[in-house]
């Protein structure tokens, strides 16, 4: 009776030590690059400057957006001219 309650616990304890040795975990590391290159997005939306009468003096103004969106470091020149 010894003998069957001996063999239970040693094959308890085999057991439990193989069930730890399936549970451990592998670690490994590996390099990642990439290359970003510089790049901009212009977003509008509509300017309306309403009526215009062709006789009229003086400016006609009107108001409107322009966002800019670049990649970090990277410059750019907004030039707004009368289009001739």
């Amino acid at each position: 009776m010894l003998n069957k309650y001996l063999s239970i616990i040693t094959l308890s304890i085999v057991l439990c030590a193989f069930s730890e040795a399936q549970a451990s975990g592998v670690n490994g590391s590996f390099q990642v690059s990439a290359t970003v290159s510089a790049s901009c997005s212009v977003s509008t939306n509509d300017l309306n400057f309403g009526n215009y009468n062709s006789g009229q003096n003086g400016d006609l103004d009107a108001t409107g957006q322009l966002g800019v969106a670049c990649t970090n470091d990277t410059s750019y020149t907004i030039d707004v001219g009368t289009g001739l």
